[in-house]
């Protein structure tokens, strides 16, 4: 918590996630876990916003929860990482991030599609990043 009061961006990393890490969660850019998780707890992080890397098999935690070690490498607390929600990898230090783009022939799909739809694209987008997002997606 007093990383992310200063601004930092902050991994929440446990053995395993139980809804009682709601408020972490509610702080947090991501969550990484050795164990896999409930799906309760994935959704509500899908919805949150949040990376959700569970079954992290080489994740072991320190007992005062200051550092990991993943694959042998080891983390404390401060040090970047970075987790990647499209393959569940752990990528040591701080990676470059590109915000998702409309491209190619999806892009030329959904252009035919918005020029014939007689319904209006709606948004669940209850945080002012989500909204930002979902108007650059379009939603009306």
């Amino acid at each position: 918590e007093a990383w992310a009061g200063r601004g930092e961006k902050v991994i929440l990393v446990r053995s395993r996630s139980c809804l009682e890490d709601l408020a972490g969660m509610d702080i947090c850019q991501g969550v990484l876990t050795a164990c896999s998780v409930a799906a309760g707890v994935a959704l509500m992080a899908r919805e949150m916003g949040l990376c959700y890397v569970a079954g992290c098999a080489g994740l072991q935690l320190s007992g005062e929860g200051t550092e990991c070690s993943i694959g042998g490498h080891l983390f404390q607390e401060g040090d970047w990482l970075t987790l990647s929600g499209q393959d569940g990898s752990v990528i040591p230090g701080k990676a470059k991030l590109i915000e998702p783009t409309v491209t190619g022939h999806f892009k030329t799909v959904m252009e035919w599609a918005a020029k014939y739809r007689r319904l209006k694209v709606r948004a669940n987008a209850d945080t002012p990043g989500k909204v930002a997002a979902a108007l650059r997606f379009g939603a009306e």
